[in-house]
């Protein structure tokens, strides 16, 4: 899971460099992986309520882009 974490960091740190495109397409990659956890796991369990959050947030950000 760290693995996973440190990605994600890195990820949005290097996003100011990326183009509009790229920006665009690491969010649709990140809200499907979400997605796929909502199809996997159980309502009741953290890893659902955390990629609802995750979510949440993605589709902030990709509604402002």
């Amino acid at each position: 899971m760290k693995i996973l974490k440190n990605t994600f960091t890195t990820l949005v740190s290097t996003m100011p460099q990326k183009t509009h495109s790229e920006q665009r397409s690491i969010l649709q990659t990140l809200l499907s992986h979400n997605y796929k956890i909502l199809e996997t796991y159980p309502p009741q369990s953290h890893k659902y309520k955390r990629a609802i959050h995750h979510i949440c947030l993605l589709e902030s950000v990709t509604n402002k882009h």
